[in-house]
This record gives structure tokens, C-alpha cells and sequence, in this order.
């Protein structure tokens, strides 16, 4: 999979942007997990059925003619139930100024509403676009890497120019923001980073000023966002992965059991064994893993 460079003006934390573009195909009952710990992921159901599991969401149906951002910082476990092809666009973000104002006036509408996560319809314009590229995919410039920078910009326009502000607020929720290199930083650093600390130090600025700008970007202080955050990671691990508890508990930082039991009483009023075997439970019955 190539990638494609461009210098960035916006993101501190790195030089280069890149794109890339896929089409694939899944078998029924193949299942795979995917970690975008430093990227987003647009993708585009062209024939087929899948559920994703998310620590965005869990049981995401995703029709044909539907379409959906994974975020940066998410990991997805995706089940096909059916044959499935979709195409996948890959990018770390944003390409220009048009795109990071656009962002900022869809945070002005994300911060007078609740995070929920949710797939999108295409459009007949997007639809065709998309339909372009799937033709174009098996022509020898497919994989050049200027062929998914257009793609992206294509798109992006498209997004802009043919659904309403609302709907792009909920698509774009993660990446919207006053400041998208901020967001960035965040996304790509926090669940790698010890302590708050790490971040300032790579942000470049005080504390009182990492959190003074963390509070207006996310309107949480930065210790509560994260918690919330692993949260939502330690919910889907204790849900789709076979990794063990003590596992879990050491990858989200947890070194210590009695705090991470304490933890999941907090956000979930179950220990991590008994949150394991509820979610297990639900899962096997649940009507959506039947293949077709």
C-alpha cells in the first residue's frame, strides 16, 4: 500500500501527511481488526454486509450503499456476514486551509450535541464518485500515489458541497475542532503517551496552556477526556479481543488490578470479569451473527 507525502504546515507533531486508497474483499465470517493509532479511515460499503465493532460503537451494521469514518485513535473488529467488497481511504489529515475551516464550523455544531457514532447514505453524487474509482481500480495508475491525494480532495469536496453541516458534524465528530492540529496531536499521542505530561512536552507549550486549550477544544479536562477514552478501549478489548484481563489492564496503562477493577466499577458498575462474561453472553446470542 503506497502512501502519499506532502509537507504539512498544520501538524506539530509531524512533517508529512499521507493517503492511500484500497478496494477489498472479505469472505463470509472472515473477521479481522484493524487499529488506527494514527490515522482516520472513510469507509465506503459497495456490495455486501458487515458488522463493525468498535471503540466508537459496538454492532455498526454496514449495508451496501452506506458509509462511515473510523477516527484515529479507534480499533475495529469487522465481521463480514455476507461477500463483501468496499473501498477504504486512508488518510492522517487534512489537506488544506478550506478543509481545516470547514472543520471548525462543524465543531460549533458538535459542541451543542451529544458524540454518537452512525453510517451514512451515498448520495447520488458520492455514489457516482465512488462508483468512478471502484472502475478505476483496475487500471495500472490505481496504486500511484497522487491517485489517492486527488481522490481524497475529490471527495472531501463532495462531502462539503452535497450533505448538510449536520450530517458532516456527526461523520467528522473527532476530526472537527478549532484547532485540528491540536486534535491531532491528541488522537495520535494520548494512549501512548504515560502522562499528561508526554503531550505537553510534544505540544510545546505550559501546562496551564495545554489545558486551557485542551478544555476549549474537547470541553473536558484533559485527565477526565482520557479516562473516558480508555474507557471506551478497555470496553471493546473486555468485549471482541481474546487477550486476557491482566493483558487489557497492562495495554491501557493499568499496572496495578485493584485500580483497574476500581476503574471498570466506575464507567461500567461491573469488575472486569464480570463485564467480560455479560458482554460474551450478549454477543453469541445476538440476532446480527447469523451469515447469510
Amino acid at each position: 500500500m503506497k502512501q502519499t507525502p506532502v509537507t504539512s504546515k498544520f501538524s506539530p507533531e509531524s512533517t508529512k501527511m499521507f493517503f492511500t486508497i484500497e478496494l477489498k474483499t472479505v469472505q463470509t465470517s472472515q473477521t479481522y481488526t484493524v487499529k488506527c493509532d494514527s490515522f482516520h479511515q472513510l469507509i465506503f460499503l459497495i456490495k455486501g454486509r458487515m458488522i463493525l465493532n468498535s471503540s466508537e460503537s459496538l454492532d455498526i451494521v454496514l449495508n451496501e450503499g452506506k458509509f462511515c469514518l473510523m477516527p484515529m485513535s479507534s480499533e475495529t473488529l469487522y465481521t463480514a456476514l455476507q461477500n463483501t467488497t468496499y473501498l477504504v481511504l486512508t488518510f492522517n489529515n487534512l489537506l488544506n486551509t478550506c478543509e481545516h475551516i470547514y472543520m471548525r464550523e462543524l465543531w460549533q455544531i458538535n459542541f451543542k450535541q451529544t458524540r454518537r457514532f452512525r453510517t451514512h447514505n451515498l448520495n447520488e453524487m458520492l455514489g457516482r464518485l465512488v462508483d468512478d474509482i471502484v472502475a478505476d481500480s483496475s487500471q495500472s495508475f490505481f496504486e500511484d500515489p497522487d491517485y489517492a491525494l486527488i481522490k481524497f480532495e475529490e471527495i472531501m469536496y463532495v462531502l462539503r458541497t452535497t450533505y448538510t453541516k449536520a450530517e458532516m458534524a456527526v461523520l467528522f465528530y473527532h476530526i472537527a475542532g478549532r484547532s485540528c492540529s491540536f486534535r491531532t496531536l491528541v488522537l495520535s499521542s494520548f494512549m501512548s503517551a504515560d502522562t499528561i505530561e508526554d503531550l505537553v512536552s510534544i505540544w510545546g507549550t505550559s501546562r496551564k496552556s495545554f489545558d486551557q486549550t485542551f478544555n476549549d477544544e474537547f470541553g473536558l479536562a484533559p485527565y477526565r477526556w482520557i479516562r473516558a477514552q480508555k474507557a471506551r478501549h478497555v470496553y471493546f478489548a473486555l468485549s471482541e479481543s481474546e487477550d486476557s484481563i491482566r493483558d487489557v489492564m497492562h495495554k491501557y496503562g493499568f499496572n496495578v488490578p485493584a485500580y483497574f477493577t476500581r476503574f471498570c466499577r466506575d464507567f461500567f458498575d461491573s469488575t472486569p470479569l464480570e463485564l467480560r462474561k455479560r458482554l460474551r453472553i450478549a454477543r453469541y446470542s445476538h440476532p446480527l451473527y447469523s451469515y447469510e
